[in-house]
Order: structure tokens, then sequence, then C-alpha cells
């Protein structure tokens, strides 16, 4: 739809600002069921949740994801969460809950916080 291209266009302009040898791979909304598939062949999945753990503290994991040429993939979710039983079936695919914190974001504000936080982490 007309979000997902927006997100696209927005994804290659602002690599190609900021010279980035990779573009992001922005991909349209998919349901759980598609996200678990695509977490259990990914090397990392941070998926961002409320209550989940620090970005900080998966700093090791995405570093060594980066070294190693690996993908990680980013998972954001609707606004107000995932429920119980999507964050279940999610985090028995691999992804891993990571808290954004206090606030509730909107989802182009936590994608945006979660990608840039690894950024960040990769060093």
């Amino acid at each position: 739809g007309r979000r997902e291209t927006r997100w696209q266009r927005l994804a290659l302009a602002a690599g190609k600002q900021c010279l980035r040898t990779h573009l992001l791979d922005v991909r349209p909304p998919a349901t759980v069921e598609e996200l678990a598939r695509a977490a259990a062949s990914s090397p990392l999945v941070l998926l961002g949740a409320a209550g989940g753990a620090p970005l900080r503290s998966f700093s090791d994991d995405i570093r060594a994801a980066r070294c190693e040429g690996g993908d990680i993939l980013l998972v954001v979710g609707p606004e107000g969460d995932f429920t119980p039983r999507e964050l279940e079936l999610l985090s028995a695919a691999g992804a891993r809950p990571v808290g954004l914190g206090d606030l509730r974001l909107r989802v182009e504000t936590a994608a945006e916080l979660l990608l840039g936080g690894c950024q960040v982490l990769a060093g």
C-alpha cells in the first residue's frame, strides 16, 4: 500500500544520504505466523515489546551478527503491543523481546528507535 511505498522510499533516500553500503529491506506488514517463520530462519531477531530486556543487553549479539555478515531481523508490532499469544509464538521461533522504554510509541517511531539503537551498538 501507500504506507509501505513511503517507508521503502524513505529507507532508500536515507541509505543514499548516509552512504550505506547495504540498503534497508523494508517489508510490508506480515502476519504473526509469517514473522514466526522468518524468525526461525534468522540468526538474530529483536522484537520491540513492552517489558522486554533493554536493547543494550543484546549488544554482544548485535556486534557478533554484524561481524559475521548476518542480517538482524527487527520486528515492531501493532500500536498497543503484541498479544500474549503473539509474543509466545514469536519467542518460540527465536525472537528476543526488547523493551523500548516506558512510553508507548508509534510503529514508525519504535522502528526508528530499534534500528538506531542497533546501529549504535554494532559500532
